[in-house]
């Protein structure tokens, strides 16, 4: 069983354009996510998957793999489906494929550590996330994706709207805050690409809702501490902060 790390890095966000590309503290934020995930001990290969010439040239001058792809693609997801298909990289059915969000540059190394160690040892897991504990100022922002969770650890529903919805506020939050790294066997991702978009999916304008459609299991692996991404420029001083501190090294 092999693991390969893709970083989706389309230009063209509708929240923050040319995101990856943008300088936090300095740097790219793409080259922070390459180098953070470059820490990461048990990994095949790092790609990124791009649809823009100059994150390619990027990749190309930090000397990671990179894969151009269309554009219009669906989701991230889609998008690292399409950059593995185009490599000479030779997956397995039970290969995991771990999709890294290019705007998550202080994830911790450990956290997809975890990931790749719980893969290991279940082989029922089908697609596996993260999540972490969420404050009442997260749950209200749209920008934080939430999950509910069963006793299983399986999530039931993702929503960018606080989750679930209750006239009583309840402290700490039931819901927690999803962190968008995923991991897919090979034979899973496939599939889920080759289904269409779901109205969920839609809806929501979250991809994970296309697997829960199709009756797939999403296995939810609650880490410690929390993150910082970046969705929104009012972001990035958030990360500049955290990392002039030392935090999350």
């Amino acid at each position: 069983m092999n693991f390969w790390a893709v970083i989706p890095s389309r230009y063209g966000s509708t929240r923050f354009p040319g995101k990856p590309l943008a300088l936090v503290a300095g740097t790219p934020l793409l080259k922070r996510v390459v180098d953070r995930i470059r820490s990461v001990s048990g990994l095949k290969s790092i790609l990124v998957a791009t649809d823009h010439s100059e994150i390619k040239s990027l990749c190309e001058k930090i000397n990671v793999e990179v894969m151009m792809t269309d554009s219009d693609l669906e989701s991230g997801t889609d998008r690292i489906y399409q950059a593995l298909l185009k490599t000479q990289n030779k997956i397995s059915s039970d290969d995991v494929v771990i999709n890294v969000q290019g705007d998550e540059p202080l994830i911790p190394a450990a956290w997809i550590e975890k990931m790749i160690s719980l893969f290991q040892s279940d082989e029922k897991i089908k697609i596996l996330t993260l999540a972490h504990k969420l404050t009442q100022e997260e749950l209200a922002n749209l920008n934080s994706v939430k999950v509910i969770v069963n006793k299983k650890n399986q999530a039931l529903y993702f929503s960018r709207f606080p989750i679930p919805h209750s006239r009583d506020i309840t402290n700490p939050p039931i819901s927690l805050k999803h962190v968008g790294i995923y991991g897919y066997r090979w034979s899973t991702l496939e599939s889920f690409c080759r289904t269409p978009v779901s109205d969920l999916e839609k809806a929501e304008s979250l991809e994970q809702l296309r697997a829960l459609d199709m009756g797939i299991s999403i296995h939810v692996m609650t880490v410690e501490g929390s993150t910082q991404g970046v969705d929104v420029p009012e972001d990035i001083p958030k990360v500049e902060k955290i990392l002039k501190m030392g935090g999350y090294s």
